[in-house]
């Protein structure tokens, strides 16, 4: 009779979080409009894992200097080849039947970046735009984003030309 030698090998791996605090400068373009750059900051901190066998995940907070909302709660970011949405939770103000506060999602736009935020680019939703420095967001939600009209948050660029030659490099834009 044949045996069968099973060789079960069971590893087991840690992800060790890494803090990560950094300030990047940035300019905003409007893709349509050659006029509008804005200079920015984006601060980027709280925890990073490094994973091996999956995405890399970012836990913690970032912020985008006139984006007051970008200040609020944050959902974890991974580090996917089609960007990650950046989700916030705003704080109403309002509890529920229970007595727990009441959250609402706002979706500021979207993350493209390689591991440990190496050529970042933040896509913003239009309307986000017209809310700068204000409370909350317009009526009507977020607005999209498209690759002929959009706003687009680039770091460690200082002109338009830089900032559309890196969009174009990472793909966000044909």
């Amino acid at each position: 009779m044949d045996k069968f030698i099973s060789n079960n090998s069971n590893f087991l791996v840690y992800v060790i979080p890494i803090p990560i605090n950094k300030v990047y400068d940035a300019i905003e373009i409007k893709l349509d409009d050659p006029s509008y750059i804005v200079k920015c900051q984006i601060k980027v901190y709280g925890k990073y894992y490094n994973n091996l066998f999956a995405n890399d995940v970012f836990d913690g907070q970032i912020v985008v200097s006139n984006y007051k909302l970008t200040n609020e709660k944050m959902r974890k970011v991974y580090f996917i080849k089609d960007g990650c949405p950046l989700e916030y939770y705003h704080d109403t103000g309002r509890y529920d039947n229970n007595g727990r506060r009441i959250y609402e999602e706002y979706i500021f736009g979207r993350i493209y970046s390689k591991s440990w935020f190496r050529g970042m680019i933040i896509s913003v939703f239009r309307d986000n735009a017209l809310n700068k420095n204000e409370g909350w967001r317009v009526e009507g939600g977020w607005g999209g984003w498209d690759t002929q009209q959009g706003y687009c948050i680039v770091p460690n660029v200082t002109t338009r030309e830089e900032a559309i030659n890196v969009l174009l490099k990472n793909k966000v834009i044909p």
